[in-house]
């Protein structure tokens, strides 16, 4: 069974949470309310693939004793080259705070991903051409 370490709401309102497992790694989840693009979204789909948390995404689904309406994108400090207590020598202990920053970071990535779609709409109301939006909204331009 996992341990809650830290429950808190990211700066844009999503709840976030640090666990720790039983043999010490440390797991951070952002949930999502019904409402959001991504809520049901498997953590494997392409718009997750460049998720800024360490290792990638790991988790997408409900969490056992947390709200049925919210869904949680996870991520944990069990990969190679991470400490691992009890079955590693090397790296170093992740702690709570370096987890509450990855969070902080995932929910703003989640949020910016899921308006992605509203942004042609507004540059259209700005007199933008169909092409100079195409031009704009490409990944490689805004990001």
């Amino acid at each position: 069974m996992n341990e809650l370490i830290f429950e808190f709401e990211s700066l844009n309102g999503n709840k976030c949470l640090v666990l720790q497992t039983s043999w010490g790694v440390k797991l951070g989840y952002v949930g999502v309310p019904t409402d959001h693009k991504y809520y049901g979204i498997q953590y494997d789909t392409e718009d997750m693939w460049d998720a800024p948390v360490h290792g990638g995404l790991s988790y997408s689904d409900k969490l056992p004793g947390f709200p049925d309406n919210l869904w949680f994108f996870g991520y944990d400090f069990a990969h190679a080259g991470d400490y691992i207590p009890g079955l590693t020598i090397h790296g170093k202990e992740v702690d709570v705070w370096h987890v509450v920053d990855e969070c902080e970071k995932l929910s703003q990535f989640l949020n910016i991903k899921s308006h992605s779609y509203d942004t042609k709409e507004i540059l259209k109301k700005f007199g933008l051409s169909d092409e100079e939006i195409d031009i704009i909204t490409k990944k490689d331009v805004l990001n």
